[in-house]
């Protein structure tokens, strides 16, 4: 893989924009949301060129210096976009970063600290992987094959050439006159692009399960096939590509060859190194554990660079290629699963990765100031001074009376995988699926005591608790009484097909994302709501409540602004698109806090009439 090209995976990216909502009434009233701040996401995407790497996190690009490749250290980062960067190339200060479904983004480095998008275009479908040859772009173009664009004025990129191909484009290499498609199950696809403004197709190799990446040095392509592992093709001919050798290897993902080695990731959090001195029998003679999905890799001078997921840059040593060794990191990644808020601190959690404590006093620049490992961390709620997380099939209490340094303190094995829980009263009340409700005494967080369960038709989720009942989403909406928390006990069950992501309540209305709908329900009898209007929302939602304000976090769409003032004619005021999925909303005072995935956390602002 050439310097400074790199292919990372996932979807989307964008300039951070609002789209503003329709008039209420004749009067020019307008409820918006506002952008704030954003912290963290994933890292999907890394390149590098001479001292520079650009790294991509979450909805921004980062630079980075690594003159003293152990240390690496931030530069700069440029404004949120409106999605996640998944392929990034550098090259003579610019950056090129492919964004899915919003195309191929354009950054001036001319200050490295301050990376300025200069342009940006759509593609045909989803743009996820570009290669730069000269003054020219080419963009594995998902569905719609091969994209050719003009970059020769970097300010106003033109597509000029497509070529459609069979399967869904995932990556793509150029040499010479000659394109290369990773076509995932419409197999390797050669590509004449003599004419860039129109590509032709010369050969294919169709015999792989699923090709994801290609490399190509010399004579030959190197091929991830995530069904089989490193296939190796020989391109002498390119009319008539001839595979003359494989390696075995599980669920590989992304490759980079580099003097005779092939460095490839799999999503088992490992790097195979696969000695490809003899192409005709590629032979694998070490493995680097990894501390998370890498997604991207790219070399430098003697260097590998990778995107991890979840855990941000990580540098290798090529000193001894067969056995590359991590010699730095720069970890300021954040996977936003879901969140908890109490005053300026915001606690996320990252499954697979633990809890981030993060400070919002000033809200348009959070930082993380501490972090606690846990194993599969979901559902939060906070009390006093500490937090009960969702573990797995665990409850943890967690003291965060040191906000800088939260410790696990008591944890307790509840019945099944558990999925929200809400604190009251001296004990946590849990959503283990299809175990049903279980209630925990956490009078004392350092001995967490299981003291009732009760089983419930379907799967609970979501669930909120107001005086003395729980409302509890799952197949359907139940109502139970915590008047004795030690017996429970079921009281209306208003059943449904689709399962419930989240609710919330304000003690008058209850909102519950329900599948692709919201339900607004009235509690004029808390032990008894009564349905009184449903927006079908198409994607999952996930809900808070700002007065007569539903904020709505939908996946693939971000988070929108809903009038639920009157249930029967529920309106859409606002959308602000976020870089990933909403798992999680929470409204905080004026501010919306969103737990976007792999887009990190966002932190919006409800403004009104104008004025915030």
């Amino acid at each position: 893989m050439h310097k400074g090209r790199s292919k990372g995976i996932g979807v989307v990216c964008g300039a951070v924009a609002l789209v503003c909502c329709a008039a209420l009434t004749a009067v020019a009233q307008t409820q918006r949301l506002e952008y704030v701040g954003h912290l963290g996401g994933a890292s999907l995407a890394v390149a590098v060129e001479e001292n520079i790497v650009c790294l991509s996190e979450g909805s921004r690009l980062v630079t980075l210096d690594i003159s003293d490749p152990t240390a690496p250290r931030l530069l700069g980062r440029s404004e949120p976009l409106l999605s996640r960067i998944v392929d990034l190339v550098v090259e003579d200060g610019h950056v090129y970063a492919a964004a899915v479904l919003h195309g191929l983004y354009i950054f001036s480095l001319e200050d490295p600290a301050h990376p300025i998008q200069i342009a940006s275009i759509r593609p045909r479908d989803a743009a996820e992987a570009v290669f730069i040859a000269g003054d020219l772009a080419f963009v594995a173009d998902r569905y719609e094959g091969l994209t050719v664009i003009s970059i020769e004025d970097r300010t106003a990129p033109e597509m000029i050439g497509s070529i459609d191909t069979p399967g869904s484009a995932e990556d793509v290499a150029v040499s010479g006159q000659i394109a290369y498609v990773a076509d995932r199950e419409g197999g390797l696809r050669v590509l004449s692009i003599a004419d860039p403004a129109n590509p032709v197709e010369i050969g294919v190799l169709e015999a792989f399960d699923y090709v994801k990446a290609v490399d190509v040095v010399g004579p030959y392509v190197y091929v991830v096939d995530s069904g089989r592992g490193l296939r190796v093709v020989s391109i002498e001919d390119p009319a008539d590509p001839t595979e003359v050798g494989a390696c075995p290897i599980e669920y590989p993902i992304g490759l980079c060859v580099v003097d005779g080695f092939a460095y490839v990731a799999t999503e088992a959090y490992r790097l195979h190194v696969v000695s490809v001195a003899d192409p005709a029998s590629p032979t694998e003679v070490a493995v680097v554990e990894l501390p998370g999905f890498t997604a991207a890799i790219t070399s430098g001078d003697d260097s590998l660079f990778l995107a991890v997921e979840a855990a941000g840059l990580r540098v290798l040593s090529l000193a001894a290629p067969e056995a590359p060794e991590i010699i730095g990191t720069f970890d300021e990644a954040t996977v936003a699963s879901r969140l908890a808020v109490n005053g300026s601190y915001v606690y996320v959690t990252s499954y697979g990765e633990g809890l981030h404590v993060v400070s919002a006093e000033d809200p348009a620049a959070p930082a993380e100031i501490g972090r606690l490992p846990l194993r599969e961390p979901l559902g939060i709620d906070l009390w006093d001074s500490y937090a009960a997380v969702c573990d797995g099939h665990d409850l943890a209490l967690v003291d965060l009376s040191n906000a800088t340094t939260p410790g696990e303190i008591g944890r307790v094995a509840l019945g099944g995988r558990t999925f929200d829980v809400r604190a009251a009263g001296g004990y946590a009340y849990v959503t283990c699926g299809y175990a049903g409700l279980h209630v925990v005494d956490v009078t004392d967080p350092a001995a967490p005591r299981e003291v009732a369960v009760l089983p419930l038709d379907g799967h609970a989720t979501a669930l909120r608790v107001d005086g003395p009942f729980v409302y509890v989403g799952g197949n359907g909406l139940h109502v139970i009484s915590i008047a004795d928390p030690l017996q429970p006990a079921e009281l209306a069950h208003l059943p449904s097909e689709s399962l419930a992501n989240s609710l919330a309540t304000d003690g008058e209305l209850l909102v519950l994302g329900e599948g692709s709908d919201m339900a607004v329900y009235t509690l004029a009898d808390p032990a008894a709501p009564v349905e009184r209007g449903r927006a079908r929302l198409g994607l999952n939602a996930l809900v808070d409540l700002l007065g007569r304000y539903a904020v709505v976090g939908l996946e693939w769409v971000g988070v929108q602004l809903m009038d639920v003032s009157n249930p029967a004619t529920i309106r859409t005021l606002d959308t602000f698109d976020t870089a990933d999925r909403p798992g999680d909303v929470v409204v905080s005072g004026d501010l919306i806090y969103v737990a976007d995935g792999l887009g990190g956390l966002y932190i919006l602002r409800f403004v009104e009439n104008g004025s915030p």
